[in-house]
């Protein structure tokens, strides 16, 4: 338990760096975040990953409906 402890004191959670590490450090959306995140950095972005069971399931009028449908509810939310 000690040695776990003292292990578990350099240890970071989380992503250092800005944008999503699903994408290349270099995408336009990383790129964005880091720029945003400059000019605000009290801003702090929720990332949702929708995954679906089938290619392009993305594309169905039922799931967009879904993730407007969220994103709306979420940003009712208060902060």
């Amino acid at each position: 338990m000690a040695v776990a402890a003292y292990m578990a004191k350099d240890l970071k959670v989380g992503d250092a760096h800005e944008g999503t590490a699903i994408l290349w450090p270099d995408s336009p959306f990383n790129q964005d975040v880091s720029t945003l995140m400059s000019i605000s950095p009290a801003v702090n972005p929720l990332y949702v990953i929708v995954e679906g069971s089938k290619e392009d399931d993305i594309k169905r009028p039922d799931v967009i409906h879904a993730i407007e449908a969220y994103q709306r509810t979420m940003g009712k939310t208060p902060a």
